[in-house]
């Protein structure tokens, strides 16, 4: 991790927690299992125990006198793990995988997924239809998240595989090892980001590529075991908004980024 970005994290409490009271710290706080990504920053960056869905989440709770015991794991295992009872909380999951769960009424999460391809290898994808012609790499439980055409495309692919290191497929496409990786575009930018600054020489990691916007943002609502939990974190989150404390975690972050992240 970069020494910017461990700067920036470490500065954080005191702009995110400034509003807290003492009182919100009282030895009585609940703690909460949460199942998270262990390869989504810079919106889960495990390193730190931090990111900005876990800063909403932690602070969204507290509120309600209530911490967050931190879970990290793939997707899947997150989702089995949430729909065996193990977990209190679920970052991203849908409807169909856990039926049971209760969801936030505001989105947690709103990924913008994309097609990525190396320009080299001009690759030609105007819908969706035309993924099933080159071998994908795309990110854990993506078969289950993204629309049924996808899945319909990924098995008519000559090589799918879904990866719950992300950063092994940024590395996958600028090796040449698949036509095209399927991830969330920050998400591509921060693995890009961090490669370039780790190997800044490497030609390699400096080819050109090329985004194919195929499919509508996706916002993930965060999913509850129970109705009086989700109900908690929903008051947790209009005090957040009302209090313009929400804004300021994003901007928080969005300053951090515009200076780490690649155009």
């Amino acid at each position: 991790m970069s020494l910017l970005l461990r700067s920036f994290l470490s500065s954080l409490p005191a702009v995110v927690f400034c509003l807290l009271t003492p009182a919100t710290f009282a030895q009585s706080a609940d703690a909460v299992r949460v199942g998270c990504g262990d390869s989504i920053p810079p919106y889960v960056i495990r390193q730190n125990d931090r990111g900005i869905v876990l800063d909403i989440l932690r602070r969204a709770l507290l509120t309600q006198n209530k911490t967050l015991d931190v879970r990290y794991n793939n997707n899947t295992n997150n989702v089995i793990a949430f729909n065996d009872g193990e977990l209190d909380i679920a970052c991203i999951t849908s409807s169909s995988a856990s039926p049971g769960a209760f969801f936030s009424r505001q989105p947690l999460i709103v990924f913008h997924n994309i097609a990525i391809s190396l320009s080299s290898r001009k690759v030609l994808l105007n819908d969706v239809s035309n993924l099933g012609n080159y071998r994908i790499d795309a990110f854990n439980l993506a078969s289950q998240l993204l629309p049924e055409q996808f899945t319909a495309e990924a098995a008519r692919s000559p090589a799918y595989r879904e990866r719950s290191d992300q950063k092994q497929q940024v590395e996958a496409l600028f090796r040449g090892d698949t036509d095209v990786i399927i991830m969330e575009q920050t998400i591509f930018r921060y693995f890009l980001s961090q490669l370039r600054r780790a190997d800044p020489n490497n030609p390699r990691y400096q080819q050109q590529y090329q985004y194919h916007d195929l499919f509508a943002p996706n916002y993930y609502y965060a999913a509850f075991r129970s109705k009086q939990l989700r109900d908690s974190f929903d008051m947790g989150m209009n005090l957040l908004t009302d209090s313009g404390e929400l804004d300021k975690i994003l901007q928080s972050y969005e300053r951090l980024l515009a200076d780490y992240l690649i155009r």
